[in-house]
């Protein structure tokens, strides 16, 4: 006898492995089922043994997944494999131009930006108070004026 593979399942039926699909992964050798990748991960490939993680940038907040979503204007992730996005405070901004993994410090001669600004630094005044600094904590939670997004304010 030989073992399945990892990377795909093998029943009593069946004389061939069959790949784990996309958004399915199996680490172990002889196993009857594939293994779901969690929010913050995804597998893009049949066959695959080991889930990716998300990286800085981007995020992913369902299981079983092919891929991840970029973070869009105003909204950024400065860590990898997360299943959430930060959103930036008042004279701070995330743009495309960085990947929005990191906010950009509104300074010089466009030192203002509304809260989860999106379309960079500007040079008139706002009615929000500047933020101190913006960026995730340690363990990856959003701090200060920051909140976690919902997939549903995303369309998800």
């Amino acid at each position: 006898c030989v073992a399945c593979p990892a990377g795909n399942t093998c029943n009593g039926g069946s004389d061939s492995p069959q790949p784990c699909d996309t958004g399915l992964y199996q680490p172990n050798t002889g196993s009857t089922s594939c293994m779901q990748t969690q929010p913050g991960f995804f597998t893009n490939q049949r066959g695959s043994t080991t889930p990716f993680a998300c990286p800085a940038g981007s995020y992913q907040p369902y299981s079983q997944q092919a891929f991840c979503y970029g973070a869009p204007k105003g909204r950024f992730q400065q860590q990898s494999g997360k299943s959430f996005l930060c959103a930036t405070c008042c004279g701070w901004a995330a743009t495309q131009n960085n990947n929005n993994v990191n906010p950009v410090n509104c300074t010089g001669s466009t030192p203002y930006a509304w809260p989860n600004s999106g379309d960079g630094c500007i040079s008139s005044p706002t009615s929000c108070s500047r933020a101190a600094t913006c960026a995730q904590a340690a363990d990856g939670t959003c701090r200060e004026c920051f909140f976690k997004l919902r997939d549903e304010e995303f369309g998800g």
